[in-house]
Order: C-alpha cells, then structure tokens, then sequence
C-alpha cells in the first residue's frame, strides 16, 4: 500500500513517530525504546486521507532485536465494484437530458484529477478500478461550462452510492482540514426527505386525504369501491368533525372495515382541518384526540397515522401524536418538514406522488395520466424505497366548467383501476401505509453530521464544531427538542464522557439514531451545550 501515513503511538495515545509508505508499502526504519514492561506495547495506525484509520496492536519490541511487522488492513487494494454517482438538480429529482448534459469529475484529496464520467439519462454517473483514499466529485454543467455541486466521500469499497446536489457548499473545518458537504437551502426550500440509497420495498400505499360528509359523497364512495373491487389496500385521511351526520358514507365505511379483507386504513386529517402549527401542546393533544375519538365512535377504529392538515406541525405536534398513540406520520409532499423525533416511535412516510394538481393561476384541478403517475412512482421508489400516492377525490369528479359535481368521472375512475392493474403488473404491492415496512424509512440525517460526530468524539474538531452540526439539524427540524436556549455557546461544563462515547459508537452505527439525539437532549436540557 503505497503512500499510507503509518503513526506509532504508545497506550496512552502519545504519538512518538510516523512515515509514509514506499511503492513497496514499506515504511523507514523506525528506533524506538522497547516498552518497560511486558503489559505495555505500541500501536501502529494506519491511516489514508483524513476519513481511514486502520489500528494494528499490539506491537511488542525486543530489545536489540531489529523486527519488521507485516500490517494487513481490511481495505482492498483497488475498489472494483461499480461506483454510482447521482446528480440532483434539486432536494428529490435527479437531472436528465433535458436538463442539459453533464459530466462527473473524480479528483484526489491533493486537487489532482483523477478520471471522469459522463452522466445518463437517469442522472448517473459510474467509477469503478479506483484506489481507496478520500476523494472530490464535481458535476459539472458542460452546456453552461459551470459547477453544479460538489461533495467529497471516503472511498472504501463499502459504499456504492454517492449522492450530488445543486449548490452544495464545501466547509472546510480549519482544525482539522476536513471538508465537510453541507446543502445549501433558503429558509422556503421545500424541506423533503433527502434521498437515500435504502432497501426498496417494492411498495405503494393510496392515500384518500380530506374524507368529510356530504361534499363528493358519490365520488368518495366510488374511490373507496374501486380498490375494494380491485382487492387494493387503502389510507383514507377523515376530518373528525366533518364526519358522521352523512348516514350514507359512514355506513358505507364501517360496512367495509368491518370486512377488513382488502384492508381500509383510517388516518386522523385533524379536527376541522386546522393548521395544527398554529396551537400549543395542549390544543394539538385535544384536537388529535377529538378527531379520534369521533372516528372510533363511528367506525370502531383508532387512526395510527395522522395526515396534518397544510402539512403545517411544530415541535408540540410529535408529544400530542406520542400521547395520542399516533405513531405514523404523513404529510403533504409540498409542505413536508423532515424531522425527527427525539423522544418517540413516530416514524415519517411523506406523500412523494401526487393523482393531480391544482394550476396556480386559475385554481382549477388536473389530473395527471398513468403514464405521468407511474413514471413518480418508480421516481419515488428510487429515491426513498417507498411511496406514497395522494388522491383528490374532485379529480374524479364530473365537471361541468364552472362547478365540479357529485358525479363521478367513469372514464377517471376506470383510469384509478387501470393503475392498480399496471402497478401489480410490475411487481409492485399496494398497501396501507402502516403496511409499508419500518425498515424502508429513510435516514433522514445528512453523512456529514455523523462524520462530525465521530470527529468531535475523536477529538479531531472542537466542541464550537460540533454545535454549528446540532444548530443545523435544530434549524432544519431533523432533531427536535423542546424550551431550546437560544444562545449558542457552552456554559463552561465539561462534556460527559459517555456523550462523547455515544457521538463515536453512533458514527460507527453502533448505536441507534435515537440513543445518540438522547444524548444531544441531556447537554441541552443540562444547559451544557445551548442552542
């Protein structure tokens, strides 16, 4: 291994010399005095680029004995599996010819050009036969001759999937000349789940948003039948208090959850379809618990997930669904905050497709074709290993130019059946959306804050470092936690160690997400670090 940094240390840490690697992967001759003791020996760290460590111990000397010791890491010598590259020219949606052509450049850690690849129509560019070290992926705009985004990642042969966004920043953390990817975003981006190489589970749950009497009854019925008939799973949102004084549509309901074979999925859509950011802790628990208390008086069912009405929720939102025993969350693709929550088993499938969509300039609704809807869908399962597909019932409403109707659109609905067809035809199930598995849910915090992590817990950045990562996931809601300070400084109280521990062993997913946010809450909360 050529051009290695070999560091001898001692047990405590204290380094004493370091060489680099010849083309032979040897290293000088090092003259070190021989431990004291037979319990003490040396450690030999064996590190490429600033990510790479591989620790060889125990390294016992003799005295006046020359020794060689043959170190064999656990990296291969060159990486052979393909390296996928995807480019994004947004938050979700890769770049494709019509965005213009581009191209992926591959550059050392020194700024030394490596190789390139041209990126595909599905916005992918491919390495493969490369060294293991750290390296710089720039996308680059070749119509307009510019940058598009930039990252860097540590190539080790365990990953195969590198992700580029537009207008990504590079950090450089003076400490430690580590570059760190942060995106960049104005305070109104749209704040979707960022994309994630995830299992895929091949799934699609519907989702019926906005169930309420009378308006649409006829069509709302016809929905409902046509994926009963079809033998298709169901989430359907119910406003609570919009609900039960239509004999014909709650009956028809209960009738069909009773047979329970396809499943029908209730979900809490609010109360009165408030904006539920708007009310404190205790207005949210009521409203939650109102609606499903409606529900369940009528149906016989308690709704686990909760639709929030114009996708609006704040931090009090994740305390009234957990008291509520809410546990899925589902929000509008538009208006979706990413977050996660400390302190709970709330677990996020956003609506990623929509049927349709209203024209801002006149209001009026379309509806997209199949074609359109199963190109989002198969979009959606790339870029998040799930999807979910919202449904406006008035898309499937009879219009008569001016006013839409409580008729249903057959040729519409035969369309809704003919979708369900091609998505079964290609392989893919329709279930609820509890019925999407909890291990296809996305990891929603970005890399570069567990590098962070693992560097803070090493000692390699300061603590100043590591709260401007916390800031981020604070500001972005990726982390929630409750009666933040607003300072962001340190109150002169040393760090726990087991902190500190937790930030390491979470970098090397040891532990879970969850343990690690827990002991972000105690520094918090003990006004160690303030936000």
């Amino acid at each position: 291994m050529e051009n290695a940094t070999v560091s001898v240390k001692s047990q405590d840490g204290k380094q004493w010399t370091q060489s680099a690697t010849d083309n032979k992967g040897q290293t000088i001759r090092f003259w070190i005095q021989p431990p004291i003791t037979d319990d003490n020996y040396y450690v030999a760290d064996v590190s490429i680029g600033k990510n790479l460590v591989y620790s060889f111990s125990p390294v016992k000397l003799r005295a006046g004995v020359p020794q060689e010791f043959k170190i064999i890491t656990s990296w291969p010598a060159i990486v052979n599996s393909l390296l996928t590259v995807q480019v994004f020219k947004d938050s979700s949606r890769v770049v494709t010819t019509l965005d213009g052509n581009f191209l992926v450049e591959l550059y050392d850690s020194n700024g030394n050009k490596i190789t390139d690849s041209k990126v595909d129509a599905r916005g992918q560019a491919y390495f493969s036969n490369i060294k293991v070290d750290d390296y710089i992926f720039h996308a680059i705009n070749l119509n307009t001759n510019s940058e598009l985004g930039i990252t860097t990642s540590t190539v080790d042969g365990k990953q195969n999937l590198i992700q580029i966004f537009k207008s990504q920043s590079v950090i450089i953390d003076q400490t430690s000349n580590t570059t760190i990817n942060q995106p960049t975003q104005s305070p109104n981006a749209t704040k979707n789940p960022a994309p994630s190489n995830i299992p895929n589970c091949q799934c699609v749950a519907f989702r019926l948003d906005n169930v309420q009497d009378y308006w649409l009854n006829n069509v709302q019925t016809k929905i409902i039948n046509t994926f009963q008939q079809k033998n298709a799973n169901l989430t359907i949102g119910i406003i609570g208090n919009s609900f039960g004084n239509d004999a014909k549509l709650a009956a028809y309901l209960e009738d069909k959850i009773k047979t329970n074979n396809p499943s029908i999925e209730i979900a809490n859509n609010g109360w009165e379809f408030e904006n539920f950011a708007a009310h404190n802790k205790n207005e949210q628990y009521s409203l939650l618990k109102d609606s499903n208390d409606k529900i369940f008086s009528l149906l016989g069912t308690t709704p686990s997930v909760f639709i929030p009405p114009y996708g609006k929720i704040n931090n009090y939102t994740f305390d009234a669904m957990y008291e509520n025993k809410i546990t899925l969350l589902s929000a509008n693709t538009l208006t979706y905050h990413t977050v996660y929550p400390s302190s709970s088993t709330i677990h996020r499938f956003p609506a990623t497709v929509a049927t349709g969509f209203i024209s801002i300039g006149n209001g009026t609704s379309h509806r997209l074709t199949n074609n359109e809807i199963f190109t989002n869908i198969q979009n959606s399962l790339h870029d998040y290993g799930f999807a979910v597909v919202t449904i406006a019932f008035q898309d499937y409403a009879m219009n008569n130019g001016t006013a839409t109707q409580n008729e249903p659109d057959m040729q519409q609905i035969q369309q809704l059946g003919s979708l369900i067809d091609e998505l079964r035809n290609n392989g893919l199930k329709i279930v609820t959306i509890r019925g999407i598995s909890i291990k296809e849910i996305p990891n929603l915090i970005p890399v570069w804050i567990k590098n962070n992590a693992g560097w803070w817990a090493n000692g390699r950045i300061s603590d100043s470092d590591f709260i401007s990562g916390i800031q981020y996931m604070i500001q972005k809601h990726i982390i929630i936690i409750q009666n933040l300070p607003k300072s962001g400084e340190l109150n002169g109280q040393s760090v726990p160690v087991w902190v500190k521990n937790n930030a390491g062993w979470w970098a090397e997913n040891k532990i879970s997400d969850n343990d690690f946010v827990k002991g972000i809450e105690f520094l918090v909360q003990q006004g160690i670090i303030r936000i």
